[in-house]
């Protein structure tokens, strides 16, 4: 057996930048990973037999609001058919080979990033034990081992999240690691989830290219991946089937936005301070533009539908 073959990788992508996020991310997680499983859930129909298939060995759809992706991602061992297996973000892209984490998982049950920085998020941990003062853990790249202190383990993260008011999902997810006191957690280094705050670190340490999983959040501070994820935008659009205008005007908006993102002069950092601070001048004098930068925020309630069969 293939070592690489034991691992699933499973995205969450609801909505076109995100499902467009998860196909690049897939790409670079099979290049470094020969032979890995890629799962995506995503609220997008897709046609039977499209390219997305060379990224996606399982493309799920489902038909469900677009707010409600956090409940997915809370119960998405449902999705997977692999004993180790990883959630991993949409926005990420995975630079190396991620066998020492899968070969962890002989031994536990579960790995995620510590972060040890204090949180504002009100949560308990125990009766008057607030969570605030103990370390949380990084929710956007989690490796597991399905067994049934995992199966518990999501249960109470789905049960957590619900009742913290479905506002995020990491108070939940540090929430349920606390009560699961049997559950045989892995606590990872920046390494296997690196963020921009991290990468002084580790140039620092000279472990910059030891980077295995790099979480680059926002591609609109990274122009560089905004190249590569564009470069999938054709496919992707491609793959959608679709009568919903909602969505047509979703792909036009980031295809609007990533034209911005992979400019020259966006590309150039003294270019793009210059245009970033006219564009908000701009926006704060009451003129709109066609392509939003930041990420697409869904509204309550928004859906797409699907094609009548």
């Amino acid at each position: 057996m293939n070592k690489y073959s034991g691992l699933e990788l499973v995205y969450v992508a609801f909505g076109f930048e995100y499902l467009l996020m998860a196909t690049h991310s897939a790409q670079t997680a099979k290049k470094h990973n020969p032979e890995i499983t890629c799962t995506v859930v995503t609220n997008l129909p897709i046609k039977d037999g499209s390219s997305l298939y060379n990224f996606f060995d399982t493309i799920v759809c489902v038909d469900l609001e677009n707010n409600k992706n956090r409940d997915i991602k809370t119960s998405v061992i449902d999705f997977v058919s692999k004993s180790n297996c990883a959630f991993i973000d949409c926005d990420v892209e995975i630079l190396g080979d991620l066998l020492p984490v899968v070969k962890c998982l002989e031994r536990y049950d579960i790995a995620a990033k510590l972060t040890s920085l204090p949180t504002r998020k009100d949560y308990e941990i125990d009766n008057h034990v607030h969570g605030s003062v103990f370390p949380q853990w990084n929710s956007g790249v989690i490796f597991f081992r399905k067994n049934n202190r995992i199966e518990h383990f999501f249960r109470d993260w789905k049960k957590f999240y619900d009742a913290l008011g479905k506002r995020s999902d990491q108070p939940g997810f540090a929430k349920a690691i606390y009560e699961n006191p049997d559950l045989r957690m892995l606590s990872l280094g920046c390494i296997w989830n690196t963020f921009e705050i991290d990468l002084q670190l580790l140039k620092k340490q000279k472990m910059l290219n030891e980077c295995r999983i790099w979480h680059y959040r926002d591609p609109r501070h990274f122009p560089e991946v905004a190249i590569r994820i564009f470069g999938y935008f054709e496919e992707v659009k491609g793959a959608i089937d679709y009568k919903d205008k909602k969505v047509e005007d979703e792909i036009f908006t980031i295809y609007e936005k990533y034209k911005i993102l992979t400019s020259f002069y966006y590309r150039n950092k003294i270019l793009r301070s210059v245009y970033t601070f006219l564009r908000h001048l701009l926006e704060a004098m009451g003129v709109s533009f066609k392509g939003k930068l930041k990420r697409v925020r869904y509204k309550e309630g928004a859906k797409f539908k699907y094609l009548d069969r």
